[in-house]
């Protein structure tokens, strides 16, 4: 069975979710993208950088 990845901006993803779902929590996405800047898009790290943004 695949593994699925799943990442809703309002934490909403039913339930129950089935086996192979894996949610991707907002705080390990904000962790991520402050780690791994060098791996986004430049548009989005350059968005990232604006004020207010992580």
């Amino acid at each position: 069975m695949d593994t699925v990845f799943l990442f809703a901006a309002r934490g909403n993803y039913g339930d129950p979710c089935p086996d192979n779902v894996t949610i991707i929590t907002k705080a390990a996405l904000v962790a991520f993208d402050r780690e791994n800047r060098s791996l986004l898009p430049k548009p989005i790290a350059q968005w990232l950088e604006l004020p207010g943004e992580s």
